[in-house]
């Protein structure tokens, strides 16, 4: 299937795991098996290293499904759901065109996505405060779509939110310039909040940043003589008699 049918995909599985696996621990999700016979069925897992990786995989997984069939069922925000997931769900009810699209596990527990959905999470989203401010924000480049209009995704480096940058045809093309290293970019301008948590931004300017891995490091940072060569209580008391 063409990335702009697997994007939202990838959006509510990450977005879900994120809140439940720790931020230092790696998750990766595969598709493993893809038919094609009366309908399109992918097989997606996630691989998750350590010791209760298999666990962390099924709780993530059971968060997957709990929340989708919930969002079917009524206007409630789903645990371990933010605005990321409920915009990539809403994707993806949307965009079965006339389609019916299933979510399982194990072919148990089937959830279909419906208009039901889409009109719930609209109006979740309703009732969340928005906004817009100027402002800069730092993230990972991992995304180039052309699938609604010309945009890049980073993903913010402390929080791990998908932004949506939206600028001129020179700084797209410079996105897609960069897509292979997926550097940490700087990315400043008018950034549309909803609930306090950026969701998209106007570009006016692009910094790339150097990676985190090539900044000092505190074992880089030598011992610093505060004690001009005394000891602890002879520094003491020269502060303290001049």
């Amino acid at each position: 299937p063409p990335r702009s049918t697997l994007f939202p995909y990838t959006t509510l599985f990450r977005s879900v795991s994120s809140d439940i696996v720790a931020s230092s621990v790696k998750v990766r999700w595969d598709v493993i098996r893809v038919r094609m016979r009366s309908h399109l069925r992918l097989t997606i897992t996630p691989r998750i290293a350590g010791k209760s990786g298999r666990t962390l995989g099924r709780k993530v997984i059971r968060a997957c499904l709990t929340g989708v069939r919930e969002l079917e069922k009524s206007p409630l925000m789903p645990e371990h759901f933010n605005e990321q997931t409920l915009d990539a769900t809403k994707r993806l009810a949307k965009g079965s065109e006339g389609a019916s699209l299933c979510f399982s596990s194990n072919g148990k527990d089937k959830v279909i996505l419906t208009e039901k959905t889409v009109q719930h999470v609209d109006e979740i989203v309703s009732k969340v405060p928005q906004y817009i401010d100027f402002s800069t924000i730092e993230g990972h480049l991992e995304v180039v779509s052309v699938h609604k209009r010309p945009s890049f995704f980073i993903f913010e480096t402390l929080t791990n939110h998908e932004i949506e940058c939206v600028g001129s045809e020179d700084q797209f093309d410079k996105a897609i310039s960069l897509l292979k290293k997926k550097p940490r970019l700087a990315v400043t301008g008018r950034v549309h909040y909803r609930n306090h948590i950026p969701k998209s931004i106007a570009v006016d300017e692009i910094e790339v940043m150097p990676d985190m891995g090539d900044l000092p490091q505190p074992e880089d940072i030598g011992p610093i003589n505060i004690t001009e060569g005394l000891t602890s209580e002879e520094h003491v008391w020269r502060l303290r008699n001049g």
